[in-house]
Formats: structure tokens, sequence, C-alpha cells
């Protein structure tokens, strides 16, 4: 009797087997891609407006619409203001009008995953821009475009290592952390890779981390308890998630006459006024974030329109810009001069 049921039930478990294969397949080839056609609707979610550097992220969608006018039949964007709440209803209003492609650059991770499964329902094509949602690229919509977040934590910390070490001729010192909007994957991952590094080196220290929600006000107030509570000679270094707050923080620095604190300030972005502090020694690097997403966003939304295959991750490059040495900031200058040329602000 044992061995008459022990085949059937191996074929039971391996048609089972198959059939999750076969499901899991399915629900990748079930994503959202219209029919091919000459033109397109495209909408773009943008998250706030509060900020340059998203100012600059739309103005590039804005220009990319236009550089592909021959196949955009609309092209219409919303400001989140900041809010998830506020944001999912720009969304929800704009897929009753049933969009092509939506470009969607998240508040936080968690709170707009649920666009995904809004959109396949709605035959939307989805692609998240910039932040990333707590969903699978590829699988759970088309494809994400963005930077690698942890990668810029980590050059934030090698810099702040080195000179640390080049200065003092020891690996240790207290570092500040001011972060990001909780919860948004830019923060989260920054966080994560500056740890990941300073868990080499057990005697660099995050004294303290608070949230600065990636704000050059709230950083300002921020700081400006720190200063208060740590004397000077207790902090030696500072990173900060964006080139917004570190201009905050410089403020801080000069109301509170601490000045031993310029030059050891690390941040992200590569903002024009972050990379004049950082050529005027008050900061000592700022890892770029580049905000021209818009061009490549439709290039590759149009190849996937097309029928072709699209990567389901792809990554930004990105550079540093450090006054550490003579070479790091005579580049530094370079590309600051090539902003200012050009009148751009990243």
């Amino acid at each position: 009797m044992m061995n008459h049921f022990r085949k059937p039930l191996s074929f039971l478990l391996v048609v089972i087997l198959m059939l999750t294969c076969i499901a899991s397949v399915t629900v990748a080839e079930e994503l959202p891609r219209p029919e091919k056609k000459e033109k397109y609707t495209f909408y773009f979610s943008q998250r706030a407006m509060n900020h340059p550097w998203m100012v600059a992220m739309t103005e590039s969608f804005q220009a990319a619409a236009e550089t592909y006018a021959d196949r955009v039949e609309s092209f219409t964007w919303t400001d989140g203001n900041d809010d998830d709440a506020d944001q999912l209803k720009d969304i929800e209003d704009m897929l009753q009008t049933k969009p092509d492609v939506m470009f969607l650059s998240a508040q936080t991770f968690e709170s707009l995953a649920v666009v995904a499964e809004m959109c396949r329902e709605n035959g939307t094509v989805l692609i998240a821009v910039d932040r990333r949602i707590n969903a699978i690229p590829g699988v759970d919509y088309a494809f994400w475009v963005g930077g690698d977040y942890a990668d810029e934590g980590r050059r934030a910390a090698e810099e702040i290592v080195a000179k640390l070490y080049e200065t003092k001729g020891e690996y240790k010192g207290n570092i500040v952390e001011i972060t990001g909007t909780p919860g948004a994957s830019a923060a989260i991952d920054r966080a994560a890779g500056f740890a990941a590094v300073l868990e080499q080196y057990p005697d660099i220290n995050i004294i303290t981390s608070q949230d600065g929600n990636f704000s050059r006000e709230t950083a300002m107030n921020v700081m400006e308890n720190i200063l208060q509570k740590y004397p000077a000679g207790e902090i030696d270094g500072v990173f900060t998630h964006n080139d917004e707050m570190a201009i905050g923080i410089v403020e801080a620095i000069e109301k509170a006459g601490r000045d031993e604190l310029f030059g050891w300030i690390v941040s992200v972005d590569g903002q024009v006024d972050g990379i004049a502090n950082v050529i005027a020694g008050k900061s000592l690097a700022t890892v770029q974030c580049p905000a021209g997403y818009g061009e490549l966003c439709f290039e590759m939304a149009l190849d996937y329109l097309d029928g072709n295959e699209v990567e389901a991750e792809t990554y930004i490059p990105f550079e540093t810009f450090s006054n550490r040495t003579d070479e790091l900031l005579k580049r530094t200058q370079e590309y600051y001069d090539y902003l200012i040329a050009n009148h751009l602000t990243y």
C-alpha cells in the first residue's frame, strides 16, 4: 500500500511546484503593457515641490515630455505636498483618467506601496523613480530607476573616516547624524550605508541621530540643540542626508561660533550651494545624487511600451565632490563652474 501511493504523491508535488512556478511567471506577464500606439498619456506623481532637488527633478520630466513630444499625447504631474495622504489622493484622482504610464516618486516606502496594485488593476504602467516602494520591480510593477542610496551613505562615511585618520592619525571620533524623512527609502538606505562603513571602525561612533526631514530649517534647529548639548571637542564630524540640511547645519554652526566643525560636514545631493560650501571649506564633501531623471525615464518607458525588455532596476551613476585632497578639490571646482555656467542647481 505504501508503494502504491508514493508515486501519485510525488507526481502531485511536482504538479503543484510546476503550477507555482507558472503562477509566479504569470504575475510578471500580467503587468500592464498597453497596446502599441503612436502616442501615450503620461502622469508623474511628485512627492513634494518644497525642495530644489524635487523642483529640478520635475523640470527634467517636463523637458523630457517636450523632447519626446512625437510620442507623448499628454503629460500631467501633481505635487503630493510632502504628505502620504495627499499624494495618494492625487494618484487616485489621476488614475480615473486612465493614463498609460505613471512615474512615481513616493513620499514613503510603505504607505505608497499600494500604488503598485492600483496601477495593475487600472491597466497603467507603473515606473518608480528615485525612492522605492515596498513592492518588487519587474514583478509587482514595471521597473525602478534611482540612485544607490546605500552607496551614497558609504561614500560619505569613507570621506569622513579618511579625514579623521589623515588629521588625527587614528580612526577615532564622534559623529552626529541628521537624517531625512522618516520612512523614506533614501533616508533608510543612506543611514544603513553610512553605518555599515563605521562598523569597521569601533572607535568611530554616532553619538546622536536625529530627524531633519530633508529640510534646511529643521536641520538648522536640530543642530542648534545638538551644539548646546555637546560642547567643543565632543563632536568630530557631521553626516546629514542632503545638502539642504547641510546648509542649515552650517548656519547653526556659524551662529554658535563653533568654527572647529567647519570642514567636517558630509552630505548628499551635489547641489550647487552645497558644493560651494565644500569649496569654501565649510563642508568636507557632498556625494552627488543627480536630479535629472526625466529623459532617461521617458526613454526607458517608451522602450517598455514598444515591447522591448527593460531592466527591472537601473541605478543612476554619481560621483563625490570633496576638498580632502587638491585633486578632489580641483574636480569639485570644475563641476561647480559647470553648474554656474549652465545655470543649474544640480
